[in-house]
C-alpha cells in the first residue's frame, strides 16, 4: 500500500513541477525503481514544525497522510516552492478571466488539501466558493477572496522556505 502511495504522489511530483526540478527530485529521493535497483536517498534535515504551523500548514496530519513517510512528504512540500500555480492565478485575474481562475484555484485546492496547507486550501475554497457564485464575472467579493487566497499562498512558500533554512 505504501509503495501504491508513492508512486502516486511521484507522478503528482511529475505533474506539479518544472521537469528541471522534478528530475532532480526523482534522481535524489526515490528509494526504489521501477526496474527494482535500489537508489541512494538525500537524507533531508529536520523541519521547523511551528514555522509551518504559523504558515498554516499541518505537518503531523500532512505526515499522516503520507503515511510516516517523512522524506516523501518533505519533497513535496518543498516542491511547492517552485509552483507557478499563484502567477496563472494573478494573470487571470488581472485579465478578468473567470474560467482560467476557476481553474488554477481548483488546482491549488486539490494540491493543498493534499497536503495539508488548511490556511491555503479555506482560502481556495473560499475562492472558488465566490467565483462559481459570481456568475463569470470578477467582483469586489472575488478581489477579497483573491487577496486572501493570494496571502495564503505566499505564508505557506514562506513557511516551507523558512522551515527548510533552520
Amino acid at each position: 500500500m505504501v509503495h501504491n502511495n508513492r508512486k502516486k504522489w511521484e507522478f503528482y511530483i511529475v505533474a506539479r513541477v518544472s521537469m528541471q526540478y522534478t528530475k532532480c527530485i526523482a534522481s535524489e529521493n526515490m528509494t526504489q525503481r521501477t526496474d527494482g535497483e535500489k537508489k541512494k536517498t538525500r537524507v533531508l534535515r529536520e523541519m521547523n514544525i511551528s514555522v509551518l504551523q504559523q504558515g498554516g500548514i499541518d505537518y503531523t496530519a500532512g505526515l499522516k497522510r503520507f503515511s510516516g513517510d517523512r522524506e516523501l512528504y518533505e519533497t513535496i512540500l518543498a516542491a511547492f516552492l517552485y509552483d507557478a500555480c499563484l502567477d496563472k492565478v494573478r494573470s487571470a485575474y488581472e485579465r478578468g478571466d473567470y474560467q482560467a481562475m476557476v481553474a488554477g484555484v481548483h488546482e491549488m485546492k486539490g494540491a493543498s488539501g493534499n497536503v495539508d496547507m488548511n490556511r491555503l486550501y479555506k482560502a481556495a475554497c473560499d475562492l472558488l466558493d465566490k467565483l462559481r457564485g459570481s456568475g463569470s464575472t470578477v467582483g469586489s467579493e472575488v478581489g477579497q477572496c483573491y487577496e486572501a487566497f493570494s496571502s495564503a499562498y505566499l505564508a505557506a512558500q514562506e513557511a516551507i522556505r523558512q522551515a527548510l533554512k533552520e
